[in-house]
């Protein structure tokens, strides 16, 4: 269960500074750690899409420059459209 407000954030804090049971104390330490744990799988998934979209083969165009060259060439026919007379 995240933790939303600030006192909620306070109160988990002196929980863990307190002579809680440690079962108690556990349950947050836990819930921090899965935190972190879903950052860094966030972390490597994004890395590997800014790869694969980035990264060139050998002479091939990458997927960015072939998704820019398909907006142009649709802003391209986009604006012939809107100048042909009525």
């Amino acid at each position: 269960m995240p933790i939303r407000s600030p006192s909620a954030q306070r109160a988990c804090a002196s929980l863990l500074l307190s002579s809680a049971p440690r079962h108690a104390r556990l349950r947050f330490d836990r819930h921090a750690w899965h935190c972190g744990q879903s950052m860094t799988e966030y972390l490597v998934a994004l890395a590997v899409l800014v790869a694969v979209i980035a990264g060139t083969g050998a002479g091939d165009p990458s997927m960015l420059e072939l998704f820019l060259d398909s907006v142009r060439t649709g802003w391209a026919r986009l604006l012939s459209a809107l100048a042909l007379p009525v």
